[in-house]
């Protein structure tokens, strides 16, 4: 797991675009993580997040999740 905290403005922002698309059915709910023009993962959004701390999880390994918070980190 990997936990991001936002800042003030980050915090209003994100809380808008998760409470859109927590209410959207398709797959336009996800929310795609993108490094350098690539995606690199595409959760769900399954709550409005309005605390401005957020957590990625599902990684299939630690090694996966070691990467993926070097990318967010380094981009």
């Amino acid at each position: 797991m990997i936990q991001v905290q936002l800042t003030e403005q980050g915090k209003a922002k994100f809380a808008d675009l998760t409470g859109q698309l927590m209410n959207n059915q398709s797959l336009r709910d996800m929310l795609a993580i993108v490094v350098d023009g690539k995606v690199q993962s595409a959760p769900s959004v399954q709550a409005r997040i309005e605390g401005g701390k957020l957590e990625l999880t599902g990684f299939q390994t630690l090694a996966a999740a070691w990467s993926a918070l070097s990318l967010i980190t380094t981009g």
